[in-house]
């Protein structure tokens, strides 16, 4: 793991918010091409403003730096499926904050980087479990599929906390079976 994302992990954990976007601005602006400091940061962002306590004064704040680091990065991104999967999983969560204001764009998200990698079992299981036609035993069967790869389970971890994010879902999803 990079470590910057080591160093973001930590001011996670102790809820350190603004530590924890200062270091993932700076990464933007030393590595502006690193889809993954985009990828966090729109997850802290979102996961900040949906889940967490903040002084409620920095709202209009926070949500305009979702908004801003949601376009540069779409602009920059918007056709690796890795970038689509993961942010249409942050855009899941409330998708206002990101402006966007129609569920068929993160919808679109998802579909998309399906077409790009159709083989994909993260993929697969997001479109599964999210789009509107869902369909919870083909979710709960990638869901497994995902749970049983060390492989997909080491590259979710390297997401960090949205990594972690995914995984809770993805076991939200087996739940569903029983």
């Amino acid at each position: 793991m990079e470590e910057w994302k080591e160093e973001l992990a930590k001011c996670e954990e102790v809820k350190d918010w603004d530590a924890a976007l200062k270091l993932t601005q700076k990464v933007i602006e030393d590595d502006p091409d690193n889809i993954d400091v985009y990828l966090l940061t729109n997850y802290l962002l979102m996961n900040l403003l949906v889940e967490e306590d903040y002084e409620f004064a920095k709202t209009d704040y926070y949500s305009g730096l979702l908004k801003r680091y949601f376009n540069e990065s779409y602009v920059k991104f918007s056709q690796e499926p890795e970038y689509l999967f993961y942010t249409a999983i942050t855009a899941s969560m409330s998708e206002w904050f990101m402006g966007i204001n129609d569920k068929e764009v993160y919808y679109k998200m998802f579909r998309r980087a399906l077409e790009i990698r159709h083989d994909n079992a993260l993929y697969l299981w997001g479109n599964y479990a999210y789009l509107p036609l869902k369909n919870v035993s083909k979710a709960v069967y990638y869901a497994k599929i995902i749970l049983n790869n060390d492989l997909i389970k080491l590259s979710l971890c390297d997401k960090g906390a949205l990594g972690g994010y995914v995984v809770e879902m993805i076991k939200a999803t087996i739940k569903y079976e029983l």
